[in-house]
């Protein structure tokens, strides 16, 4: 009804207009009005105009002004005539009444409530109850299990070496007291068990909040085979990409991977949504000016070390390796002699090939460090409109 108000403000302003530069003779049709608001700036009163009855018919108290000029006056005051219908204009003809009555009336509310005819006290009710919160809690046991990665063996391993678990990591990452919206926990669910499983597919995606500032995380973990790659882990993180490129969201990767699960490698990379395509989202994101963090945390080998190098800026912290093929490979194929620091330590990287931008010491220097070129993102564009 508001469209239709502005519509019929409007109107009378063209008519007015119209009128007033060519006044017709006076018939029966038409009647002389006489400003009766008393006077306006830049206006002498009192001061006639003419207005077509027979189209309009609109009564003695009118904004005289408004209608006439057709200035910034008409916008400004149209509300308040909306508002105050009957203190802007007396509406005379049956059509215009009605319309301005409909313009007063209430829409009429249909409630939403809908009543429940469930019987608490039946006995068909609390067993369903009882059903329901065993299923719940049924998932959540499942939920706390594949949390566990690798098991207590594997979590004390990578604690031995002074480092922490994926979820650890992310832990200390994202701001205090916030949720870690969690994507693809049950991706590989007892799957690959002729190989132990794959809890979570070997890797922890998800969403949350980075000095106030929404990011996508994609952590290896190293508790599950080394954090390699299986098939289903390659398509767990090219879902995160894809998420990450749909809502132009910042990433951070966590890397601490031993490259692809061999045993399985024929399938991992040779299609769209396979190993490779994670590369090439990475050089989409990049395009798209779309932020990537990447820190190695541990061993980034064979197809997983190009990752990082395609990302924004680069951490690594000391007693990780970032190389092709590990020394063992190396003196097989050429017979060198090679430590895993010389080939691709972080001091390495750091001093000589200059691949990374900031060597950490720790797991801790480096997840602050990560925060801290968080709060130095610029923010995207904001909404045309806000309201």
């Amino acid at each position: 009804m508001l469209a239709q108000g502005n519509a019929l403000g409007f109107g009378f302003a063209r008519c007015a207009l119209k009128e007033r530069r060519n006044p017709p003779p006076l018939q029966g049709g038409t009647c002389t009005r006489t400003r009766s608001r008393g006077a306006a700036p830049g206006w002498h009163a009192p001061r006639t105009w003419r207005v077509n009855v027979a189209e309009f018919s609109i009564g003695e108290t009118c904004y005289g002004p408004i209608y006439e000029t057709g200035s910034s006056t008409l916008s400004s005051q149209l509300p308040a005539m909306h508002n105050r219908a009957e203190s802007a204009y007396t509406v005379a003809s049956p059509l215009r009444r009605i319309a301005a009555e409909k313009f007063r009336e209430e829409p009429t509310l249909t409630s939403s409530v809908v009543e429940t005819k469930v019987n608490r006290d039946s006995p068909d009710y609390e067993k369903n109850t009882r059903r329901l919160v065993d299923l719940v809690a049924e998932i959540k046991n499942q939920e706390i299990e594949i949390q566990q990665g690798g098991g207590t063996k594997a979590i004390e391993s990578q604690h031995k070496k002074s480092r922490l678990t994926a979820r650890e990591r992310i832990a200390k990452l994202i701001d205090p007291h916030t949720p870690f919206f969690e994507l693809g926990i049950y991706a590989a669910y007892e799957m690959y068990e002729e190989w132990g499983g794959a809890p979570a597919a070997g890797t922890v995606t998800g969403l949350g909040r980075v000095c106030g500032r929404l990011v996508m995380v994609i952590a290896n973990d190293a508790t599950v085979k080394a954090g390699a790659f299986f098939p289903l882990t390659a398509k767990k993180v090219i879902r995160a990409q894809n998420i990450s490129i749909e809502n132009h969201i910042p990433t951070i990767y966590l890397v601490d991977s031993a490259g692809v699960f061999l045993p399985l490698q024929e399938d991992v990379f040779p299609d769209t949504d396979d190993f490779g395509r994670v590369f090439r989202n990475n050089a989409v994101m990049s395009a798209m000016g779309i932020p990537q963090i990447t820190a190695i945390m541990g061993m980034c080998v064979a197809g997983g070390a190009y990752l990082p190098v395609m990302c924004d800026h680069i951490l690594m912290t000391d007693g990780s390796g970032l190389f092709l093929a590990g020394p063992a490979l190396v003196q097989a194929a050429i017979g060198q002699k090679i430590s895993a620091e010389e080939l691709g330590g972080a001091k390495m990287h750091a001093e000589i090939s200059g691949t990374v931008d900031f060597r950490e010491p720790d797991d801790a220097s480096c997840l602050q460090r990560i925060r801290a070129l968080v709060d130095k993102m610029g923010h995207p564009l904001a909404a045309r409109f806000d309201y």
